[in-house]
């Protein structure tokens, strides 16, 4: 039980007012007016400290104080006592889980996950909330898987058609979005990957006219499509090649393609049951928009490539590492 004693009163000033004030040498508590409470026998702590904690937060910790009746600090609270106890964790006594335990919580855990878990993320339900479970998995990984299976998809009828990857250079900045109609840019070097070999079909070097000539060959003779990295790359390359046809009747506009990622795109975790979300935080319109997208990208897929990032080259690295998974199956 705690203790309760009479203040030890002396006359000084408050530490933070200034203004004269009774204060207690036992509890540091400071008055200016009626002392109304009762002094605890410990120190009052006004600020929170790492040092102390209540009963429950040490629990937590498995900790335990030696003994409940006999506190090391205080804080006030509005109720009698008017006091809440405090216990120095350095005191405090381990009592760390067994293996049992441990064990036992891990099945417990499991348990739970299994009857009202997603089975992809660590959402749990309730029954009043079981509408939103289909065949144990949660509406927002539903929405993720769909997106995903989607991407992967289209990665593998990209490699399946042997698609181009086309990386473009501009004499001026660009963004990854245009906003209205493309602004004047003045196109200085095409560099043409297939996703097949690992050598370029154009490379920078190669002269515009030599490249608008096989750029030509491709998609007139051959038909083969061509893979963007972003949007106003896409417009800039065909602006280019037809300069006097439609962005949107010319049947050759269906040969250039971009690899779309959706907003909410998630990179799947199995072994954590988890997702790596893709932090879209990026101002697309921006021209230096580019940089932090692709490297977030290359952090999204685990590609390990080195700075600086070349477009093109995370763009085509993430089409052949995702043709070969396989979709998440899902009813």
């Amino acid at each position: 039980m705690v203790k309760w004693q009479a203040h030890n009163i002396e006359e000084g000033r408050h530490p933070q007012s200034g203004r004269k004030a009774r204060h207690c040498t036992i509890c540091d508590q400071y008055w200016t007016g009626r002392v109304g409470v009762e002094c605890p026998g410990v120190p009052v702590l006004h600020t929170y400290s790492e040092q102390y904690g209540t009963k429950t937060q040490l629990a937590r910790d498995r900790l335990y104080p030696p003994d409940e009746e006999q506190p090391d600090a205080a804080y006030r609270v509005k109720n009698a006592p008017y006091y809440g106890w405090l216990y120095d964790r350095s005191k405090a006594i381990a009592r760390p889980l067994t293996s049992g335990q441990i064990a036992g919580n891990r099945k417990r855990e499991e348990t739970i996950r299994q009857r009202y878990g997603c089975r992809f993320c660590s959402t749990r339900y309730t029954k009043q909330h079981y509408v939103h479970f289909q065949h144990g998995t949660c509406g927002t990984c539903r929405d993720r898987i769909r997106a995903w299976n989607d991407l992967l998809a289209s990665c593998q009828k990209l490699k399946a058609e042997d698609t181009f990857v086309v990386q473009v250079e501009t004499e001026e900045p660009r963004s990854l979005v245009k906003w209205g109609s493309l602004p004047a840019l003045t196109l200085t070097s095409v560099e043409v990957w297939p996703l097949s070999v690992e050598t370029p079909a154009i490379t920078a070097e190669t002269p515009l006219k030599d490249a608008y000539g096989m750029l030509h060959f491709y998609l007139d003779s051959s038909g083969l499509p061509l893979l963007f990295a972003s949007a106003v790359d896409q417009e800039v390359v065909y602006r280019w090649l037809y300069p006097d046809w439609n962005f949107w009747e010319n049947f050759h506009f269906k040969d250039f393609h971009v690899l779309r990622f959706s907003h909410d795109l998630a990179y799947p975790l199995p072994e954590q049951k988890d997702w790596r979300v893709f932090s879209d935080r990026h101002d697309y319109y921006q021209p230096n928009a580019a940089a932090g997208y692709y490297r977030e990208l290359n952090d999204l897929f685990g590609l390990g490539m080195q700075d600086p990032l070349v477009p093109t080259h995370v763009i085509r690295q993430i089409v052949l590492t995702l043709a070969d998974r396989d979709p998440i199956a899902f009813p």
